[in-house]
């Protein structure tokens, strides 16, 4: 998985706390600390709804219905 660039925010009064990295579970985080003491996580699923149901471990076991 390629990393994504820095998120914008940062240029916005951010500070980057991590940088984007994979998590266990395939996602994308960064963490920021954002102006008035906030803590922002930013996270990206880089495959689709579908594809990440289909894999083992990730599905619910039932359909999106029920």
């Amino acid at each position: 998985m390629t990393p994504a660039p820095p998120p914008r925010s940062s240029s916005r009064g951010a500070t980057e706390i991590a940088p984007p990295t994979e998590t266990p579970w395939r996602s994308l985080n960064a963490r920021l600390d954002a102006p008035a003491g906030l803590h922002i996580t930013l996270f990206q699923e880089p495959v689709s709804l579908d594809e990440r149901s289909a894999l083992d471990g990730f599905g619910s076991g039932r359909d999106a219905t029920g």
